[in-house]
């Protein structure tokens, strides 16, 4: 025993047979050794300079190059004995190519534990959606977040799918393809032995009817409009039901619109995380810059977000109840919900004779082809202008149809968002440098530039409003 100690006090680490009395004679020193024990192979005590020393068991990996070592217990905690049994355990375990920290980890797999982990680290998943689709699953799941992952049984998940497909079929089958995908991935990882969602055929699944509703443009729309601005309903969501009417943006891409994705130098929207994953240029048209411009010019602007909620904690989430008051409003029985708002500005487009391919480029239905994805410019001038002149044309028509005529919702609700020329009675631009500036061009004759401008008429030079024009796209 003595001959033990005095080779642990003139070596780093050592490779005997570890005894009760070892174990007794161990003292720490300047640095970490081990002391490797000779009757179990990978069993070993890690003496610590400070504080415990450990029992530990390290091996290499079966088919890796890679040498696992796991942690056993505290020495003086754990007996000898107790620890050298875990070891066995754990050695076995490595040699056979099971990390011990992952087999804990799949021994404590709950349901709640599988689902998080997946979306939350799925990188093709906004963290807002990921974070929407764990808290429907969970709420869908609750009688079972408890159990371990595996115990769920087949049977038992298809009667619990069975009763909710009864109440609410759409909601429930969403919630079992999101359930069904974090099982396969957990199979493909080794994590659960089988996916017991996969019980849920085709044939019991509920078929499901592609939704047509939009506001009817004769009766419905300028009921719907009219209401918008009438009902008692939260400016901030007055405002974006709004701007999804008006461009066709999705119900998340509109709720979720950031400061940063608005460009006032161009006036263009640019949403970067969208559905197709392709990005997506939306130009302002007349009605929604005055309707931005005016938010960002408020003094409760939001730092972050262009539609807060109230608390300011955020985007807006839920704006069914708003959205309900307005239809109330109009005399809407029918129910209709955000989407379909996309749905009426497709029907707008089509009414003023806009073609298949211009609508699809405005709602940024996906284009697959290289020349689309890769090379497209999406702030290229030429594809701004088309763009807001489209755009133009839908916000004229959903003003027309809420007031009578093509300036009524701005000046009525936005007018601290618009440019000085705009505020006429009839709706249109009196931009006296423009003017000017076409009458000398008839008189010389000759197109002049800015620059000559300044210099023939520097008096009406000083009324030029470049905002203004750029906003226009120099429509003069």
């Amino acid at each position: 025993m003595k001959q033990n100690v005095l080779k642990l006090e003139l070596n780093s680490n050592e490779k005997l047979q570890i005894t009760q009395k070892v174990i007794d004679g161990l003292k720490s020193r300047s640095k970490a050794y081990f002391v490797r024990d000779t009757k179990l192979t990978g069993f070993a005590i890690k003496v610590n300079p400070k504080g415990q020393s450990k029992y530990i068991a390290e091996s290499r990996l079966d088919g890796s190059s890679r040498n696992k070592r796991v942690e056993i217990g505290v020495v003086g905690v754990l007996s000898l004995a107790q620890a050298r049994k875990k070891a066995r355990t754990m050695l076995s375990a490595i040699q056979s190519g099971v990390d011990p920290k992952e087999r804990d980890y799949v021994d404590k797999l709950s349901l709640k534990n599988l689902v998080e982990p997946y979306y939350r680290s799925n990188q093709r998943i906004k963290s807002s959606r990921a974070e929407e689709y764990i808290s429907s699953t969970l709420m869908f799941m609750k009688p079972f977040l408890s159990r371990h992952a595996n115990d769920l049984s087949a049977k038992e998940y298809f009667e619990h799918y069975q009763k909710n497909i009864k109440v609410r079929p759409t909601v429930a089958d969403r919630i079992h393809r999101q359930l069904r995908a974090a099982y396969a991935y957990a199979v493909k990882k080794q994590l659960v032995d089988k996916n017991p969602t996969d019980i849920v055929t085709v044939q019991d699944r509920p078929v499901s009817t592609p939704r047509e509703r939009s506001l009817s443009l004769d009766a419905e729309l300028p009921a719907f409009m009219r209401s918008l601005f009438d009902v008692s309903i939260n400016v901030t969501i007055r405002d974006v039901l709004l701007l999804m009417t008006a461009t066709g943006m999705r119900r998340r891409e509109a709720l979720e619109l950031r400061w940063d994705q608005i460009d006032f130098d161009r006036f263009i929207i640019l949403l970067i995380e969208t559905k197709n994953k392709h990005q997506h240029m939306i130009p302002m048209s007349n009605l929604v810059r005055s309707m931005l411009v005016q938010r960002d010019q408020s003094e409760d602007r939001h730092d972050e977000y262009v539609f807060p909620n109230a608390k300011g904690s955020g985007p807006l989430v839920d704006i069914r109840k708003a959205m309900k008051k307005v239809l109330d409003g109009a005399g809407i029985t029918e129910s209709l919900a955000p989407h379909d708002l996309r749905r009426t500005f497709t029907a707008i487009g089509q009414e003023l004779g806009l073609e298949i391919y211009q609508i699809k480029a405005l709602l940024n239905h996906a284009d697959n082809s290289v020349t689309a994805r890769h090379y497209q410019d999406k702030r290229a001038p030429a594809l701004v202008r088309n763009r807001r002149k489209l755009l133009n044309q839908v916000s004229d028509y959903l003003e027309h149809s809420a007031t009578g005529f093509v300036s009524g919702i701005r000046s009525d609700n936005y007018l601290d968002g618009m440019f000085e020329e705009e505020k006429t009675d009839d709706g249109s631009v009196e931009y006296f440098y423009a003017m000017e500036k076409e009458r000398l061009e008839m008189s010389q004759p000759m197109q002049l530039t800015h620059a000559e401008m300044k210099d023939l008429d520097p008096e009406a030079y000083g009324y030029r409003n470049e905002k203004l024009e750029k906003a226009y796209d120099w429509e003069w």
